[in-house]
């Protein structure tokens, strides 16, 4: 598992649109916006963000929590290139499938998924991708679906992806990659103290 923190965000002191902040970049046309908080879903329809940094290892995950309040995809990205070119792991609240989806130059193929309904609107969701393009689903920290997928190239940012998730929100994200930087325990005390400290 990848045990270098990249990067790591609370959201705190973020405001207007998420593109106007940090490296953040919006991957398709309509915004989500920051109260300060955490990042809210203001109606219907897809929002798409990278985060904009560089792994260094083609193994990485990146996770969020995600408070679904009654809409409908809502998940984190994983080598997010570009609107046509990443990994999607979500649970759809509407349907209570656990999913698996790539984007390879624009085509959207459903790589797993398995029904679990009756989840908690708040969970922290996790997409992991190693070498050989396996990738894992975790919600809080337990493995919920796996899957392979067929993009080329290991290169790619972590993101944050939700459709039709009107009313809901992200917060607490976190990029990792294997490079050789803080452990584990080290990068989470570290990130414990950012979001106690609001800084």
């Amino acid at each position: 598992m990848p045990t270098n923190l990249v990067y790591s965000t609370n959201f705190t002191g973020f405001s207007g649109n998420l593109q106007t902040n940090d490296t953040w970049t919006l991957l398709g046309v309509n915004s989500a916006t920051c109260d300060g908080v955490n990042v809210d879903i203001p109606g219907n329809g897809e929002r798409t963000y990278k985060d904009g940094k560089t792994p260094s290892t083609a193994d990485m995950y990146a996770q969020a929590l995600c408070n679904n309040n009654g809409g409908d995809r809502l998940g984190v990205l994983i080598r997010a290139v570009d609107v046509n070119n990443w990994y999607w792991g979500y649970y759809n609240k509407s349907t209570g499938y656990w999913t698996i989806d790539q984007n390879n130059g624009g085509t959207i193929t459903n790589l797993a998924q398995v029904f679990e309904g009756g989840q908690p609107a708040s969970m922290v969701l996790k997409l992991e991708v190693n070498t050989g393009q396996g990738l894992t689903l975790y919600k809080d920290g337990v493995s919920k679906l796996t899957a392979t997928g067929t993009r080329s190239g290991t290169s790619g940012s972590g993101g944050l992806y939700g459709i039709d998730a009107s009313g809901s929100s992200w917060d607490d994200y976190a990029l990792y990659d294997s490079g050789g930087g803080l452990s584990i325990p080290t990068a989470m005390y570290h990130y414990n103290r950012h979001i106690g400290s609001g800084v």
